[in-house]
């Protein structure tokens, strides 16, 4: 038993560090590792499309920042000068869209394609919000002419830092997209390497399971051994020293022994005679009525001068019929209690007498 416990330990510890191994390699492990593999596909697929949308705009950005002067002219409450309106971020905005516009109407999109329409909304936009000279000068190819103009004082493009800040958040977008996107991929080799190795995994844990099983039901039946063997030392212990020797060696009986009729008759009629006296005594002793006149005078030393007989009513009838019916009905169920009694212990001989067996051994 000693040599099975051992060898059962070590294979739970086996088993416990194959489970622990494979964790993830298991038959039951199989869905889990395939819905992995394919959220994760999924959330590739939508990185990969939504990459697309930020090296576009990214790429737009970049566009529009070569586009963007950095520095502009600061501009005053006073009316513009034709150096400030040169300098003047919305016609530079002006100017970069509708060129725009322009290479992409001579490429063939139409006002359906998503980018026309939104730079052609644009372009009507700061139509409205330029002044007259402004757009004229917008829609213009040459500078004016500045004779007397001082140099305006320059400032930073808000545009241009704005344009700035934008690129630097879709390059941020994009590393982080990436990352996620060499992640995942790595996280989908695991779980496939999972399932390629699931088939392994559980032909690995059979065999192991298969032997830790036989371990146990081998210790299990060995230590029901054990125990029997145990319960069989004790009982020879207890029994030390004693000696059982066949005096004489039993045998059947060549004809059946039958009872003593008038042993069995005497001794009913005796303990019957003795069981009615003691009731007779008994029931003497708890009703203490008296009968007769010879019952009064020897009681209370009276002399009986008058006796009045018993009056029967009617109703003194009626109860005493009642009574005798009563009687008649307890004595005849008391009969059919008996009867099913005996009846039973009939059918159950065995059954009563292995019941009533210890209580004659403790009785004889």
């Amino acid at each position: 038993v000693d040599a099975l416990y051992t060898q059962l330990t070590e294979s739970d510890k086996k088993l416990s560090v194959l489970r622990n191994r494979r964790r993830n390699e298991l038959p039951n492990q199989l869905d889990a590792n395939l819905r992995t593999a394919d959220s994760l596909r999924t959330e590739n697929q939508s990185i990969a499309n939504s990459l697309i949308f930020m090296r576009d705009r990214l790429s737009d950005l970049e566009k529009e920042i070569e586009k963007t002067p950095e520095k502009i002219a600061k501009l005053g409450l006073t009316t513009p000068s034709p150096a400030a309106i040169v300098q003047n971020q919305k016609i530079m905005d002006y100017r970069t869209k509708q060129r725009d516009l322009k290479e992409l109407k001579s490429m063939g999109y139409t006002l359906s394609y998503p980018r026309v329409a939104t730079l052609t909304a644009q372009v009507q936009s700061l139509e409205k919000e330029l002044t007259s000279e402004e757009l004229a000068y917008a829609n213009g190819e040459d500078k004016p002419a500045v004779a007397d103009a001082p140099a305006p004082e320059m400032i930073n493009n808000p545009a241009y830092e704005r344009l700035q800040r934008e690129q630097r958040q879709q390059q941020k977008l994009i590393e982080i997209a990436v990352e996620t996107q060499e992640k995942n991929d790595k996280a989908i080799s695991t779980a496939m390497r999972h399932i390629e190795n699931t088939p392994k995994g559980e032909e690995e844990l059979s065999d192991v399971n298969r032997d830790n099983l036989d371990l146990t039901r081998r210790y299990q039946e060995m230590k029901d051994k054990l125990s029997v063997a145990l319960l069989s030392v004790s009982a020879e212990t207890a029994q030390k020293g004693q000696q059982f020797v066949v005096v004489e060696t039993p045998v059947a009986p060549s004809s059946p022994a039958k009872p003593v009729i008038s042993a069995i008759i005497g001794v009913g009629m005796l303990a019957s005679l003795l069981i009615g006296l003691a009731f007779a005594i008994i029931v003497d002793i708890g009703n203490q009525k008296m009968w007769t006149h010879a019952d009064i005078e020897a009681l209370l030393g009276a002399t009986v001068l008058v006796e009045i007989p018993e009056i029967v009513t009617p109703d003194d009838l009626l109860a005493a019929r009642k009574k005798r019916s009563s009687r008649l009905a307890s004595l005849g169920a008391a009969a059919v209690v008996y009867a099913g009694f005996l009846y039973f212990v009939f059918l159950h001989q065995a059954y009563v007498l292995w019941r009533l067996g210890p209580l004659f051994q403790r009785l004889y």
